[in-house]
């Protein structure tokens, strides 16, 4: 079987979530004898990381990173070209460019192909209200195109709305699964709280801040938040609210920017931290809630995130995003006992491997591959 992936970005990219996601995925399936092509930009890649403008091949894809932005010409007819060769065309985020003018040249011109689109969050409500009428013009044409299209969906909210929005009940259903980073062994859980992700105004990173304010248990009890991950330039203004507001609540001394940090260090910080907490206003899955439970680290996210499942293991919480409902939440974990936290922190680890390591659910999307094209 042979199946193309058009990207914006891929690994050793880390802009965004899909490009880790979409890594552990084609890595799994090139172990299981899957051929798999990507053409994706140099977005997020640093000088030197990797030879642009040439197909490379590796034991995660046959990779050609273009230079040049997401509407490059010579990437786009790159990734036109691989559509022809290709059995499957799996494209990732509704609207990321390169993936969706690949599908609808590729539908065009090679409609009998079987084409897979994960919409990875793209189609809640919260995510259509930014750039409203080009996303309205794009869902049109998805909508007349959808012959021999497999809509993917990673949560029942998602799969909820595919038919609602894109008018087609070709649709399935199968989470993120994610390749688990190495634990951490021994570690000492420090008085910490942590926001791992963008710093983007979805994220609500401003409710958190307002309800640790409110918290006595975090203000008077030693505990700090620690706040990581970075922000596009079009989004310095949210960043700059954020620290205006930490700054007039007093708590300068008590929540940390720390920018992007990744690989042993980014474990090492979520592993110490008492919980994880994702506030979100909109999350088509949440891969750091993965990488916080496979830690250990117990999460507290927002009830408009997938991660209703985390009451159900005891791994987490699952409420408002309101800084009130946050705030009475964190209260009242601090203040649990610690024979119960490590309770917790057993079933955090318990619930990613059960249900989300990618070596053991692998086999669903090759299963899922071969039963469309047959």
């Amino acid at each position: 079987m042979k199946i193309f992936f058009p990207l914006t970005s891929y690994y050793p990219s880390q802009i965004g979530g899909v490009s880790n996601t979409v890594f552990w995925h084609i890595e799994e399936l090139e172990k299981n004898n899957i051929n798999c092509s990507i053409v994706c930009t140099n977005i997020g890649i640093k000088n030197n990381e990797v030879s642009l403008n040439e197909f490379n091949k590796t034991k995660y894809g046959n990779i050609y990173y273009g230079k040049g932005g997401m509407f490059d010409l010579k990437i786009l007819f790159k990734s036109f070209s691989q559509v022809k060769d290709n059995e499957v065309i799996h494209t990732n985020a509704l609207f990321d460019p390169i993936g969706m003018l690949t599908f609808f040249f590729g539908k065009i011109f090679y409609p009998s192909k079987l084409y897979i689109c994960s919409v990875r969050g793209a189609i809640s409500d919260t995510a259509l209200s930014y750039s409203p009428v080009k996303k309205k013009i794009a869902l049109f044409i998805y909508r007349k195109l959808n012959k021999n299209v497999i809509f993917h969906a990673t949560s029942d909210d998602e799969f909820k709305n595919i038919s609602k929005v894109l008018k087609t009940d070709n649709k399935i259903y199968l989470p993120n699964y994610m390749k688990t980073a190495t634990r951490i062994e021994n570690i000492n859980v420090k008085k910490k709280l942590v926001f791992l992700g963008r710093i983007h105004p979805i994220k609500r990173i401003e409710n958190l801040i307002k309800a640790v304010r409110m918290s006595d248990n975090f203000v008077k009890n030693g505990f700090e938040l620690d706040i990581i991950g970075t922000y596009e330039e079009r989004h310095s203004w949210y960043f700059s609210k954020l620290k205006k507001l930490t700054f007039e609540s007093n708590l300068e001394d008590k929540i940390n920017f720390l920018g992007h940090i990744q690989g042993k260090e980014k474990e090492i910080k979520i592993a110490e931290s008492y919980a994880l907490i994702l506030p979100s206003d909109s999350e088509n899955f949440g891969n750091v809630v993965i990488e916080s439970l496979n830690q250990g680290t117990p999460v507290i996210a927002s009830n408009k995130t997938p991660w209703s499942i985390l009451p159900e293991f005891e791994a987490g919480f699952f409420v408002g995003n309101s800084p009130s409902s946050l705030s009475i939440t964190i209260n009242d974990f601090l203040s649990i006992s610690s024979e119960k936290y490590l309770n917790y922190r057993k079933n955090a680890i318990d619930l990613v491997d059960q249900k989300y390591d990618i070596k053991k659910n692998i086999f669903k999307w090759i299963k899922k591959y071969q039963q469309e094209l047959n």
